[in-house]
């Protein structure tokens, strides 16, 4: 799941969250939201949670909270961790008192195949949280981009293996982060690491290149 970091900031007895003066914020069961309160206009002002607008009447609502620091110091910070027994609406408010929170709820949305969080088009709860909704989704987004990137380093590495069926050419360089071990059809392979060159022939035989540097694969065979 994601994790998704606000910038809050006070600004006439207000928190503004990534700019927006106490807007309407939605969660997705699972996610991790982190407010970060290191800026100095925080002080005296710890982002809690209750089941009441602004705390009224009720309890601080602490399931999944975890106060870091001071606020308005570096390092500042609430986090909550959010699952499917969370309660579905929340309210961001001052310990200091005041009005200076908003709605934080799990609505107002829909998800994709990737379950990636979609505004719904037309709806009123959707439309008091817009801009937050869209900044959550780039979030997601940037999360599964940043795990594409190292997943293909990884599927690469499989694809190194198989039966000669067909040839072709296939020069593929990229920095290793650990173990590799090429097998099968191989027919030449450079470890290169600023001090080691490892080749290694089409003889069937299993090997491992530990280290970091770059693999360079020439002339690979594989179905």
């Amino acid at each position: 799941m994601s994790t998704i970091t606000y910038i809050v900031k006070v600004a006439s007895a207000k928190f503004t969250i990534d700019d927006a003066v106490a807007p309407k914020l939605s969660f997705r069961d699972g996610d991790t939201y982190v407010f970060d309160q290191a800026d100095s206009s925080n002080s005296g002002h710890i982002l809690q949670f209750s089941i009441t607008s602004n705390n009224s009447g009720g309890a601080e609502y602490t399931t999944g909270v975890t106060k870091t620091g001071t606020p308005g110091s570096a390092g500042a910070k609430t986090t909550i961790i959010t699952s499917g027994s969370t309660t579905d609406t929340l309210y961001y408010y001052s310990s200091g008192g005041g009005t200076h929170g908003e709605e934080f709820s799990n609505s107002g949305f829909n998800t994709n195949s990737n379950n990636i969080l979609k505004p719904i088009v037309g709806a009123e709860a959707t439309a008091e949280k817009w801009g937050p909704m869209i900044n959550h989704s780039i979030d997601q987004l940037s999360e599964l981009a940043t795990a594409a990137d190292t997943s293909t380093v990884q599927s690469a590495s499989k694809n190194l293996t198989g039966t000669i069926t067909d040839s072709y050419f296939l020069s593929l360089a990229y920095v290793l982060t650990g173990d590799v071990t090429l097998s099968g059809d191989t027919i030449f392979a450079k470890m290169i690491d600023g001090t080691t060159n490892v080749s290694i022939t089409n003889d069937g035989t299993t090997r491992t290149l530990s280290g970091s540097g770059t693999l360079l694969l020439n002339s690979v065979m594989f179905n």
